[in-house]
């Protein structure tokens, strides 16, 4: 019976290291999963304060992007017990039906609804040559990178408050009130990410990952190169010449890559063109708190603010 009983405890207990709740967690009345740690950032400050609630993290910290992401155990373990998820959508994570169809009392929330999305790269920059295949492990058609501009993060804030407002009416004026508060915080980054990007506005930008492709547009720049990949997809030689040649014809003197994934290839460019590499954060992961979200904003769009102005 206690072996029972401590199972039940562990599968209530918030994973992921983001976890909001308005009284004891083995005691909430509503359960709320978050499919990964930006959905849970921004699904923590509209369900802050509100009483009996419970956020868990499903993917843990270290897994990335959910392109490829294989549901494990421990998710089946935490979504048996959820009443609500968040998940990105766009096609960001491909196990939404089989999770629907194992818990069909699950009430789901898709934050990037509605929203007007970009192509992905893996879509767009498809290559006839079978040797330029190395970007088919992004799946899907659209980017669904959404929550890195923070105009299109207020629009998942959105979704996500009525969402919850439906899930549990009895506090729906506190989940409001939860969104009006941090939609204006958003509203305010928005300005200070406007501010710092208006100086840069028209310039190309050579990044090593398709997320920041909705910063970049909706702050007046635009992807000039592109270089999606990893260590067990390596781009072949001509596609890596074609890119260096484009990075020395248009002057570009900065490469972005991102904290979470290897600069080898950066490294390699850099030394073959001089662009000197500076590192944006994909928000996949890190500490958590009520200004994280707002923080990485902020510090990806002075990174380039100050790449781009040298």
């Amino acid at each position: 019976m206690m072996a029972v009983l401590l199972a039940l405890v562990l599968a209530l207990l918030p994973l992921g290291g983001c976890a909001s709740t308005g009284g004891d967690v083995a005691q909430a009345r509503l359960q709320v999963v978050a499919s990964f740690y930006p959905m849970a950032l921004l699904t923590e400050r509209v369900t802050e304060g509100v009483p009996g609630v419970a956020l868990h993290t499903m993917a843990q910290m270290h897994t990335g992007c959910l392109h490829d992401y294989q549901l494990q155990p421990r998710d089946m373990k935490i979504l048996e017990n959820a009443d609500v998820l968040v998940y990105n959508g766009a096609g960001m994570e491909g196990f939404i039906g089989r999770i629907a169809a194992l818990e069909p009392g699950l009430k789901l929330i898709e934050a990037s609804d509605g929203q007007e999305l970009l192509e992905s790269a893996a879509h767009e920059h498809e290559h006839e040559d079978e040797h330029e295949a190395h970007e088919e492990h992004y799946h899907g058609d659209a980017n669904a990178h959404l929550w890195l501009s923070p105009k299109r993060a207020m629009a998942q804030v959105e979704n996500i408050r009525d969402g919850l407002m439906a899930a549990d009416p009895e506090y729906a004026q506190v989940y409001r009130e939860n969104a009006q508060t941090f939609l204006q915080e958003l509203e305010q980054l928005d300005g200070q990410v406007a501010t710092l990007l208006a100086p840069c506005q028209g310039q190309g930008v050579v990044t090593f990952h398709e997320g920041f492709t909705y910063l970049l547009e909706d702050y007046g720049l635009h992807q000039a190169g592109l270089l999606q990949t990893d260590d067990e997809n390596a781009p072949s030689p001509r596609y890596m010449a074609e890119l260096i040649d484009h990075i020395r014809q248009e002057g570009i003197a900065a490469l972005f890559c991102e904290k979470q994934y290897s600069t080898r290839l950066a490294e390699a460019i850099s030394r073959e063109t001089g662009a000197k590499i500076y590192t944006l954060d994909t928000i996949v992961s890190g500490p958590g708190g009520r200004d994280a979200y707002a923080n990485a904003v902020l510090q990806n769009a002075q990174t380039i603010s100050e790449a781009l102005k040298k």
